[in-house]
């Protein structure tokens, strides 16, 4: 529907949750912003208001499978001034130049990755992606976890939650999968509070761990 809908309708849709400025904190450090979004309720409508708030968001998309879709959805993100960036060859080196100029970068690590880490997500091991914690380490940045819920009254509220510090112990390996725990902890609590509103519609267990495979965040 957004396509048909105003700027004040929006305006008057969208709600923000950050009575400690963990947002607006990171984003005046002029460093750029890593924030972890989650497939919550209506993300397409906050992503929106964000725009219409002239907070300058970048957010990391797949393509659609059919042309025609991908054009329509992307020009429909685009009208309210959003940037977006396709995850492809090189999306990484896109993302820390993107972050250069001080953007708040979106970034969704709650389906399943073909290529990713596996952490603990409701009590089984999920491979995810590795992104939010990978790029967050390399500009010793913190991830501020951010989803939406709806209201009773059919407006929908963007929580800011408070930012995990990524850890830094010398080991990579062993920090990127402790980091990525934690940000796949954060999506799961909120899911815990709203579970009606957690976009359920993919497989997030599809990959299965090898037979004998350790996990990477084990002593």
């Amino acid at each position: 529907m957004l396509p048909h809908k105003s700027r004040e309708w929006i305006e008057s849709r969208v709600l923000f949750d950050d009575p400690n400025f963990y947002v607006r904190t990171e984003f005046e450090k002029g460093k750029g912003v890593v924030a972890l979004g989650g497939h919550f309720g209506s993300w397409e409508l906050v992503a929106a208001r964000l725009g219409i708030y002239k907070y300058p968001l970048v957010a990391v998309v797949k393509a659609q499978r059919d042309a025609f879709m991908t054009r329509f959805i992307m020009e429909t993100r685009g009208k309210w001034g959003n940037e977006y960036i396709f995850r492809d060859r090189g999306i990484k080196e896109e993302c820390y130049r993107q972050l250069d100029q001080g953007k708040i970068l979106g970034l969704m690590a709650d389906q399943n990755a073909t290529h990713g880490v596996f952490v603990n997500f409701f009590g089984k091991p999920a491979s995810t992606a590795t992104g939010p914690a990978e790029i967050a380490m390399k500009r010793g940045l913190p991830v501020i976890p951010s989803f939406p819920a709806r209201n009773p009254d059919n407006t929908v509220t963007m929580y800011a939650i408070e930012p995990i510090i990524m850890r830094d112990t010398g080991n990579f390996e062993a920090d990127l999968a402790f980091n990525l725990q934690k940000c796949s902890d954060a999506v799961e609590a909120f899911a815990r509070l709203h579970p009606d509103e957690y976009f359920w519609w993919h497989r997030r267990w599809k990959s299965q761990k090898k037979t004998g495979e350790k996990d990477k965040n084990s002593p």
